[in-house]
C-alpha cells in the first residue's frame, strides 16, 4: 500500500499501519503529499488528507497502462483489505473530538529542509533573513510546545475555538509552504532557487576551469528546466518556460496556442530560467575548440544573481509563514482559558 500524507496527519496515519497492520500484509510506503498525486492540489488549497493506493512493481511496470489492465488483474481479497484499511482510517478520524494534527513533524520537516550553511554562503552569515527564518522557527517550537502541553485536556467549551485554530495553522502551513521544483516534487518555496544558485555557481566554477561536461551537467540536472535545452530547440523551450510563468502565462503564449496557469499554479513556482542561448552557446564554442565562454559566463552570474535576490526573498515570506502558522496556535491555546 502506497499511502500519500501531509505532514501534520503522517503520525496518526503510522499509528493506524501499525494498529492495522493485519490488513496491510504486502507492508506498506507512506510518502510526502506528490504532484502526481490528486492530493496535491488540494494541500496546495490548504486542505490536508491522504490518498491510498495498491499495487506492485509487476503491476506498475507491466500491466498499467496497457492492454492487460483489466478486471481479472484485481486481487478481491486484498482489495476487501484495502477498502477496510481505508474505512477505518475515516471511522477512527470522524470519532474524534480533536482532529489529530500533529505540528512537531511540520517543525521537524521545515528544519531539515533549512540549510543555514548554504544560507550563509549565498546571503552571508549577518543577512538579516537568516536571523528572521531562525527567529521564526524558534517561536514555532514554543507554539507547538504550548500547544501539545494542553492539547490532552482542552475544556469542551474550548474545543470548538481550539480547534478551528488548530485547522487555520494547517491550512496557514499547507498553502505557504507546498510548492514544486523543476521536477515535480514537493518542496518549500525556498528549496529550488537555492538548489539553482549552488549549481549556477558550480557550473561557473567548472567552466572556468575548463570541465565543460561538469559544466553543463550542472545546469541541465539542477538548474531551471535546463534539462530540455538539448533535446528542444529555442522557440518551443521558451514557450515551455513561460508555460510556467504566471506573469507570461496569460492565455497568450506566442506559440501552440493559447496556454494559461493551471494547477500547478498553486505551488509557488520558482522563476523558470531561461538558459537556452547560454548553454548551446558553450555547446558550439566547446564542439569547435573555442574555450571563450566569457559571455556565456556573464549570463549565468546575472542569473545566479537574481536566484539569490529571489532566494532571500522567499526566505523572508517562509519565516512570515512560520510566524504565522505559530500565531494560529498561540490562538488555539489562548482559546482555553
Amino acid at each position: 500500500m502506497e499511502v500519500n500524507v501531509n505532514q501534520e496527519y503522517r503520525s496518526f496515519l503510522m499509528r493506524m499501519l501499525g494498529r492495522l497492520h493485519g490488513l496491510t500484509p504486502y507492508g506498506f510506503q507512506v510518502f510526502e503529499t506528490y504532484s502526481w498525486n490528486e492530493l496535491w492540489t488540494y494541500a496546495a488549497a490548504g486542505v490536508p488528507g491522504f490518498t491510498f493506493s495498491s499495487s506492485g512493481d509487476t503491476y506498475s511496470n507491466t500491466i498499467y497502462h496497457t492492454d492487460k489492465d483489466t478486471i481479472e488483474a484485481i486481487d478481491f481479497g486484498y482489495l476487501r483489505q484495502t477498502t477496510e484499511f481505508v474505512t477505518r482510517v475515516f471511522v477512527e478520524l470522524d470519532r474524534m473530538a480533536l482532529l489529530p494534527f500533529d505540528f512537531g513533524r511540520r517543525v521537524a520537516n521545515v528544519e531539515d529542509r533549512l540549510d543555514y550553511g548554504t544560507m550563509a554562503s549565498l546571503l552571508g552569515r549577518a543577512d538579516s533573513a537568516i536571523t528572521a527564518v531562525r527567529d521564526a522557527m524558534a517561536e514555532l517550537r514554543a507554539a507547538v510546545a504550548a500547544y501539545d502541553a494542553i492539547k490532552g485536556s482542552v475544556p469542551a467549551d474550548a474545543m470548538p475555538d481550539f480547534q478551528l485554530h488548530a485547522r487555520e495553522a494547517v491550512r496557514s502551513a499547507l498553502t505557504a509552504f507546498t510548492a514544486l521544483n523543476v521536477w515535480d516534487f514537493t518542496v518549500y518555496p525556498h528549496e529550488q532557487l537555492e538548489m539553482d544558485a549552488v549549481h549556477l555557481g558550480m557550473a561557473i566554477d567548472d567552466l572556468r576551469a575548463g570541465e565543460v561536461k561538469s559544466g553543463l551537467r550542472h545546469l541541465e540536472w539542477w538548474v531551471g528546466q535546463s534539462w530540455y535545452i538539448p533535446r528542444l530547440s529555442r522557440t518551443p523551450f521558451t514557450e515551455e518556460m513561460d508555460h510556467h510563468d504566471a506573469t507570461k502565462a496569460t492565455g497568450d503564449v506566442h506559440v501552440g496556442g493559447p496556454k494559461a496557469m493551471t494547477w500547478g499554479g498553486q505551488g509557488h513556482l520558482p522563476p523558470y530560467w531561461n538558459l537556452w542561448d547560454a548553454y548551446m552557446g558553450i555547446v558550439e564554442k566547446a564542439a569547435a575548440g573555442d574555450e571563450n565562454f566569457g559571455p556565456e559566463i556573464q549570463v549565468l552570474q546575472d542569473t545566479r544573481r537574481a536566484a539569490i535576490e529571489e532566494y532571500r526573498e522567499r526566505l523572508l515570506g517562509l519565516a512570515d509563514s512560520i510566524q504565522e502558522v505559530a500565531g494560529h496556535l498561540e490562538a488555539a491555546v489562548a482559546a482555553t482559558g
